[in-house]
């Protein structure tokens, strides 16, 4: 039987687990004391981890949910070469599929740190916030091999 608790002292603890007391898998997939599966222990961890697995997914990628998922962010470095369309397409992509799927987090600012169109590469850099005034980063390649 689940339930759930909630520690005033700690006020990010909430748990769905009486046995454990965890909430979720934290990725990447690691070996840890856990084992290959490290646990999440706080709503604010998992939902980090949600957050990352939904900008690193590809809409349609995920079986049974088609819709889950940013839009294929590599295409984008093969439409067009503007940076500043590019930019716009990303940051409204990741706004919009967050808005939808994971409304408790507060995006701050999308930022495409850098553009190699040669080699057709993007280095992009995401401050948001799950907790209100702790900033959190999330930096990822887009990589069009």
């Amino acid at each position: 039987m689940s339930n759930i608790k909630y520690n005033k002292q700690e006020k990010t603890r909430l748990t769905t687990d009486e046995k454990t007391g965890y909430v979720g898998v934290q990725l990447p997939l690691t070996n840890s004391p856990y084992g290959y599966f490290n646990p999440s222990i706080t709503t604010e961890e998992q939902l980090k981890t949600n957050f990352k697995n939904l900008v690193l997914t590809i809409k349609g990628e995920r079986l049974y949910r088609p819709e889950f998922g940013c839009e294929n962010l590599t295409a984008t470095l093969f439409e067009n070469p503007n940076i500043e369309d590019i930019q716009e397409k990303i940051n409204t992509e990741i706004r919009d599929k967050t808005s939808l799927y994971l409304p408790r987090i507060k995006i701050n600012d999308i930022k495409v740190l850098t553009f190699n169109i040669d080699r057709n590469v993007l280095n992009v850099k995401i401050y948001y916030e799950v907790t209100p005034q702790i900033i959190e980063e999330l930096t990822f390649n887009i990589l069009g091999n």
